[in-house]
């Protein structure tokens, strides 16, 4: 949910008598009292927040959007949990002749772990299933499909604040969550994929 704006329409009562013509009242946070806003300065609040830049907003985790960049994968992207976004550079290290106050770390290479889906589990039809299916049940008889995917932060007005490309994405682990007949809970499955490269693009 977005931070509580302060709504200047959100007017105190005017003194008694009624407001001068052409003002609007409101609390003055600099007095603790009835402060006037005129109709002008109101317009100009308004297009002030019609200006706000999204980018300077907190994102929050629960608000998320799926897109993947294979056509038939487009309309099966709703997920409950990602995870598993980042990267390291992996290093090497190398003790310098005659130098014991430290050991160089030299880089070596950046990896990436798995990106990890986490939805209820999948009717057959759906093409995120045929996806895993394909590739983990084919026994590699059939070239393993890869895909583009993103993973975008929203806004509350659902447009993305921060976004995460993921290159040449393909499943590698697929498996459903514990039954439990003791629990009232949503059977899940979790989708590990493997990628070449996660840029971040917003």
């Amino acid at each position: 949910m977005s931070d509580d704006v302060v709504n200047p329409a959100a007017a105190i009562p005017p003194p008694p008598g009624g407001p001068p013509p052409g003002r609007v009242y409101a609390p003055s946070r600099a007095s603790g009292g009835g402060g006037g806003i005129t109709p002008e300065q109101l317009r100009a609040g308004k297009a002030g927040l019609q200006q706000y830049h999204p980018g300077n907003a907190m994102p929050r985790a629960y608000s998320f959007r799926v897109v993947f960049g294979e056509k038939n994968l487009s309309n099966d992207a709703s997920f409950q949990e990602v995870s598993g976004i980042g990267a390291t550079m992996e290093t090497e290290s190398v003790q310098e002749g005659g130098e014991n106050r430290y050991v160089l770390q030299l880089p070596k290479g950046v990896t990436h772990g798995p990106l990890v889906l986490k939805r209820g589990v999948g009717a057959s039809n759906s093409a995120l299933v045929r996806w895993c299916r394909a590739t983990l049940e084919s026994g590699l008889g059939q070239q393993v499909m890869t895909a583009p995917l993103t993973v975008y932060l929203l806004d509350p007005a659902l447009e993305p604040l921060r976004a995460w490309l993921f290159a040449n994405a393909y499943p590698t682990k697929w498996e459903a969550s514990p039954f439990d007949a003791n629990k009232n809970e949503v059977a899940i499955e979790t989708i590990s994929l493997v990628y070449t490269f996660c840029n971040r693009i917003l």
